[in-house]
């Protein structure tokens, strides 16, 4: 009888310490596996941080609308020439949108065009045109191009390049060529077109660009919408 109790309360103790075991056992798993979600909670956290971080930025589209977008290959009107000298223009009217998620400003723009040398040629810098550039509208009107960073004659424009998200800003750029030989001009295909690439800056060192054909027309077309296309840059030598 006496060997039975024993036997009985060493199996009630040995019941308790495995239901005691099986509680600890239990509370450190919850223990542990809570910290582990926690680790992993706080790490995806700092993962989405990170790619948030990454992906607000700025973003510009480039549209080149068709009118007025043109280049102009002429004869650079220098004096004593003992070769052919020659220059180009290129007029470019943009729409450049952000359709990012943080706001930025337009920096420099640069146009490159295939050349006869099958290469490409850059125009590093923006060129001032001496006019607006205009077409008629019926008979009696015209319809004045806004200049995206320079101020019109004609006409009051924005020439503010801040663009926030959904943001978006139209306006011609010019450029003019230095005087050049040899075959250093555009390269046309049988439509007459010229390959271009244009290169979009931002103030924050980003950038982005886009390949297009232009057409090439004879100067003196140009010049009937627009009088000094073409002379900036001969202009700017003949200054004393």
């Amino acid at each position: 009888m006496k060997t039975t109790a024993i036997w009985i309360l060493a199996s009630i103790f040995a019941s308790i310490a495995a239901v005691l075991a099986q509680i600890n056992y239990l509370i450190y798993s919850i223990a542990f596996g809570s910290t582990s979600v926690v680790i992993l909670l706080f790490s995806l956290f700092v993962h989405r941080l990170e790619s948030k971080k990454e992906t607000i930025k700025p973003d510009l589209k480039i549209e080149l609308i068709p009118t007025p977008s043109f280049c102009s290959s002429f004869d650079s009107e220098l004096p004593n020439e003992s070769i052919n000298i020659h220059r180009t223009a290129i007029i470019l009217y943009l729409k450049i949108t952000n359709v990012g998620n943080a706001p930025t400003e337009i920096g420099e723009i640069h146009v490159g065009y295939e050349s006869m040398e099958n290469d490409w040629y850059w125009l590093l810098n923006e060129t001032t045109l001496l006019d607006d550039y205009h077409m008629p509208i019926g008979e009696e009107k015209i319809k004045v191009f806004p200049f995206l960073k320079q101020k019109n004659y004609l006409t009051e424009n924005d020439t503010n390049t801040f663009l926030n998200p959904g943001q978006s800003r139209n306006g011609v750029v010019y450029f003019e060529q230095n005087a050049s030989g040899g075959n250093l001009y555009p390269k046309i295909d049988e439509e007459y077109k010229v390959k271009i690439k244009i290169l979009v800056h931002d103030t924050k060192s980003l950038k982005w660009s886009i390949e297009q054909k232009i057409p090439k027309v004879i100067i003196n077309a140009a010049r009937e919408h627009c009088p000094s296309f073409g002379r900036t840059l001969l202009l700017a030598q003949r200054i004393p």
